[in-house]
């Protein structure tokens, strides 16, 4: 089952992503990277907000659907390394405007 990521018009875009997963959340992004997947790229929108853009696959619908239901299992020191290395990330890009 493939979800479909809407950005509303206020934010200037109006996309349908099949083969993408856009999130902006830092933990759920971190805990995907922790599980193993992988960031294609991290996009800005109008509002100079980051986007972690993901390939959207069943496997990647699972994950996000384990941490919503409180069911991933990730290694506590696995976890706050990547955070803190997308933080790295996103202070970098954010630097670079």
């Amino acid at each position: 089952m493939l979800m479909q990521k809407h950005i509303a018009h206020d934010e200037g875009y109006r996309y349908d992503y099949v083969d993408e997963y856009r999130i902006k959340d830092l933990e759920i992004a971190s805990s995907l990277v922790a599980s193993g997947f992988e960031v294609i790229e991290i996009v800005p929108n109008r509002k100079g907000e980051l986007w972690f853009v993901f390939d959207h696959t069943e496997e990647l619908a699972d994950a996000v659907e384990s941490f919503w239901n409180e069911t991933m299992k990730l290694s506590p020191l696995r976890f706050s390394t990547t955070r803190k290395n997308l933080k790295n990330r996103l202070f970098s890009i954010k630097n670079k405007r």
